[in-house]
């Protein structure tokens, strides 16, 4: 099994999916925000 994965790599896609779940979060906000206003 290679291990020779690049730490930059993991980093990388860890950042990706924690942007892409935090974009659904704000994405769901916004949508809720003009029914509040």
């Amino acid at each position: 099994a290679p291990d020779n994965l690049p730490a930059e790599e993991i980093i990388i896609l860890l950042i990706f999916n924690l942007l892409y779940i935090f974009d659904n979060i704000f994405s769901r906000s916004t949508r809720s925000l003009p029914e509040i206003k």
